[in-house]
């Protein structure tokens, strides 16, 4: 059984991201229908404007958690409102 150097496989994994990615062109039509239709259907979206400087702080507190920034967010949003319900 041959082996295959690591160096060859790193360069065939290149070509075929290379060769993948070159080719995508974004989402199709029928696909961001339907992105568009969950979205409209299954969730609320909101902006949060935080400044300058809090948005890397916030993107490394919920990496440190190992979550994306979004849910960081949504669960401290709601852990909030949850505290402010508990105390009315």
């Amino acid at each position: 059984m041959s082996t295959v150097p690591f160096c060859l496989v790193a360069v065939m994994c290149h070509v075929v991201l290379y060769s993948i990615m070159s080719t995508y062109k974004g989402l199709t039509p029928a696909r961001a229908k339907a992105n568009e239709k969950y979205l409209s259907e299954k969730v609320d979206t909101i902006v949060v404007r935080l400044p300058k400087g809090e948005k890397d702080k916030t993107r490394a507190a919920a990496d440190r958690a190992g979550l994306s920034l979004n849910r960081y967010c949504a669960d401290a949003i709601l852990q909030k409102v949850q505290q402010d319900i508990e105390n009315t």
